[in-house]
């Protein structure tokens, strides 16, 4: 992932929303829940809307090289397909306070990278943490719970009964 950061990441508020904000400036905010499973649903939908959309837009890039008005509109469109599927993945606009008015092909870097890539990348690895660490603490809770009622559990398989156990007979 490049170096630059787009997003600051704030603290989680009390239903599990966390604010980001874009460029380091707080009014450039938004809210999501990071750890909601499914936004990973949504984000992996999106990046293969985006892929398609991108190889589409190359393709013509490539045939219309010469052709300023078809690259522009093949442009505009891009940007709106893409700035909906972002959207998309946490429910909300998020192109205006990350990107504004700026394409969403623009590069971002040193090394050329397109602005969305970056921000694709830099959001998926900020959801990845925060899936982490919510498995961690559902662990955590588990195995407390456990601790916690292990002396009134002890003397029984962890194993529950089948329905066909039940069905014949069997005892655990």
């Amino acid at each position: 992932m490049p170096e630059n950061n787009i997003l600051t990441k704030g603290e989680m508020n009390s239903e599990g929303a966390t604010e980001l904000w874009a460029h380091g400036d707080r009014n450039r905010n938004f809210r999501v829940n990071l750890a909601d499973e499914n936004i990973l649903v949504r984000h992996r939908k999106a990046y293969k809307q985006l892929d398609k959309s991108v190889k589409e837009l190359t393709r013509i890039k490539l045939k219309a090289k010469d052709d300023y008005d078809s690259l522009i509109d093949a442009i505009e469109i891009f940007d709106a397909d893409a700035r909906t599927c972002v959207n998309d993945i946490f429910l909300c606009d998020v192109c205006t306070p990350v990107f504004g008015s700026v394409s969403l092909t623009a590069p971002v870097n040193k090394n050329g990278d397109m602005y969305l890539m970056v921000f694709l990348d830099e959001i998926g690895a900020m959801i990845q943490d925060a899936k982490n660490e919510h498995y961690a603490r559902v662990e955590a809770e588990v195995k407390a719970l456990k601790e916690k009622t292990a002396k009134y559990t002890e003397g029984y398989d962890d194993e529950p009964i089948s329905g066909e156990e039940l069905e014949r007979g069997d005892e655990a």
